[in-house]
């Protein structure tokens, strides 16, 4: 180090940054650009859903997020040097990031942005993946701007026009809901070619769906004498998806269905090619883990169902630190219907890194830093309960994850750090924030070493200023955020690189067979 380049002196540059900021707990963090920051914000939101850190409203009282009105900010400062990117971010977060409200959010603050219109029609097809998204992105834009703001806009009815001729008559009769715009009136508004399926939901005249939900909540329309009964046939006659499959475990079991049938939907969900074309958000194995005790076989499943899920992610050389974030404000839940929390997210996605590390060393931070004993001969869902029961204390002290390193002199090829990115430092001894701690393990221990920081939260903060060399940032919850490090490690690609190379997916007719549908998240517990 050079002789006036002291710790104290560098401290004190980094701090005085123009891009240094405050997150929500008072630690140093620092602004991105709009587009990154855009993404971040956009990958691990569900529209409406509260959080651990709420805004008061002054003139009111009232306690309240302020998450989708910061993304509405960020999608006009974005739509005025790189409009397209709002609708190639819709893309990425229905079809890579399985999310299913906020790509509708987008594409309707979209149409309504001057610079976004020429590509309203081009993407919104692709984006629409359930027939239901249809009057969903309708009822936003009409609730919000008014009904002539659909009306009159002939890019936006273009696309949705469009988007009608991707389902069939039993995706229409599933999610013909009632609601404040309604199938019949977007036919009415956005005139896709005439076919005499549309004039079945003009006149309501659709074939009753033979789903499942519909069958269970009245078994006795199909001449079931039980739930019992009603559940074999759905498993029998292979008329249960993936997804309906993996969250009615428990229901199974409790309904006492027969050993044959059980072990059909065990082997189902648990299936290499099921589990890769179901494409489920991780903590949906857990959730459906923890939901049942027994039989063995079904854990054994649901174990073997996620362990598939990380097999196609491309291994990792050398040796990867792990760090999962543990703090008091990781015990937020998802939604108010989830009993998923950040920390189980956090837990679980480190369990997961662990298994495709080649050779890793695990650990929590909060108040203190400490190892976990993980082993490779363990389950990712065993290792996520060891990570979990780990007690660290409540603070967010990441640094310390960093300062573990630097004291036993660990040189490591990468370091991934899962968190909500509200650091700070609660002890007095040390005005040590984590990009300090970071940057001393680079000068002392290892240049070269990436970092990647998975963002599981909305807030948007993040802990390294942007030109911080080998630094890659993730946000989402789908294993297939691990895909980015592949990509950043070959060519230093980022999300936002992966996002802008995006073109329209082709639209292709969905199958009448629930099995074959795309199932994604609106809130965690429901698709």
């Amino acid at each position: 180090m050079a002789k006036f380049a002291t710790k104290r002196n560098l401290r004190t540059i980094t701090r005085s940054r123009t891009d240094a900021k405050k997150n929500l707990e008072g630690g140093l963090s620092f602004s991105w650009d709009d587009k990154t920051t855009l993404y971040l914000k956009t990958a691990c939101t569900l529209v409406g859903e509260p959080s651990f850190y709420k805004k008061i409203v002054e003139s009111t009282g009232e306690i309240k997020d302020n998450f989708d009105s910061d993304i509405i900010d960020l999608v006009k400062k974005v739509s005025e040097k790189d409009p397209e990117y709002i609708l190639k971010l819709a893309s990425y977060a229905r079809h890579d990031l399985h999310l299913r409200s906020v790509p509708m959010l987008l594409i309707g603050e979209a149409s309504q942005l001057k610079p976004c219109r020429p590509f309203i029609a081009k993407w919104t097809p692709s984006i629409i993946s359930r027939a239901d998204e249809i009057c969903e992105l309708m009822a936003y834009v009409r609730n919000k701007f008014g009904r002539n703001a659909v009306t009159s806009n002939n890019q936006l009815k273009k696309g949705i026009a469009t988007s009608f001729a991707r389902f069939s008559e039993y995706d229409f009769a599933k999610y013909n809901r009632k609601g404040s715009v309604k199938l019949k009136d977007a036919l009415r508004i956005c005139h896709p070619k005439h076919k005499e399926l549309y004039k079945k939901i003009i006149d309501d005249t659709l074939t009753v769906p033979d789903t499942w939900e519909v069958l269970i909540s009245n078994p006795s329309s199909k001449g079931f004498a039980s739930k019992k009964e009603a559940w074999e046939y759905l498993i029998k006659e292979n008329k249960l998806g993936y997804m309906a499959t993996l969250r009615n475990i428990r229901n199974l079991i409790e309904n006492e269905i027969d050993t044959k049938m059980l072990d059909k939907a065990l082997k189902f969900i648990s299936d290499p090619e099921a589990v890769k074309r179901s494409k489920q958000l991780p903590f949906r194995f857990l959730s459906a883990y923890r939901q049942i005790d027994e039989p063995r076989k079904a854990l054994d499943a649901i174990e073997s169902a996620l362990e598939h899920s990380v097999k196609n992610i491309p291994k990792l050389s050398g040796t990867t630190f792990v760090a999962a974030d543990v703090s008091g404000s990781m015990e937020s839940h998802l939604s108010d219907k989830s009993n998923i929390t950040l920390e189980d997210i956090a837990c679980l996605m480190a369990a997961m890194a662990d298994k495709f590390c080649e050779d890793s060393i695990a650990s929590v931070f909060a108040t203190r830093h400490e190892l976990a004993k993980l082993t490779s001969r363990s389950s990712i869902l065993d290792n996520t309960e060891k990570l979990k029961a780990i007690e660290a204390g409540g603070s967010t002290n990441g640094y310390l994850a960093i300062r573990y390193l630097i004291d036993h002199k660990k040189k490591v090829d990468r370091i991934m750090v899962f968190t909500d990115m509200e650091m700070y430092n609660s002890n007095s001894y040390s005005d040590d924030q984590f990009v300090d701690a970071f940057k001393d393990y680079k000068h002392k221990i290892n240049n070269q070493v990436k970092l990647y920081v998975f963002n599981l939260s909305a807030y948007g903060n993040v802990v390294v200023p942007q030109d911080e060399p080998n630094v890659c940032l993730v946000s989402g919850w789908s294993d297939g955020i691990f895909r980015l490090i592949e990509a950043f490690e070959k060519d230093k690609k980022t999300a936002v690189h992966e996002i802008d190379t995006l073109q329209p997916r082709p639209i292709k007719s969905h199958s009448t067979s629930e099995g074959m549908h795309s199932e994604t998240i609106d809130s965690p517990e429901s698709s």
